[in-house]
């Protein structure tokens, strides 16, 4: 979702004369969420509360994790 959202950044920020910017950009977030659904499977969401487990410890503890900390 990440990449599709930068690839069509600019197209996002361009409003249609005939809407609002802030309706606009909602309808292509929710667009491009409608598209990332089909890659939601089982074993990601598997992957990804196993990978949350192993965070999980430290922001109990409040610790401040640097981005890619696992412990």
């Amino acid at each position: 979702m990440k990449r599709e959202l930068a690839q069509h950044f600019t197209m996002s920020m361009e409003t249609p004369t005939d809407m609002m910017p802030t309706e606009y950009r909602m309808q292509f977030l929710e667009g491009s969420i409608d598209k990332a659904f089909t890659s939601i499977t089982p074993m990601l969401c598997l992957k990804t509360c196993n990978h949350v487990q192993t965070i999980f410890p430290g922001v109990m503890q409040m610790k401040d994790l640097d981005m890619g900390d696992t412990k």
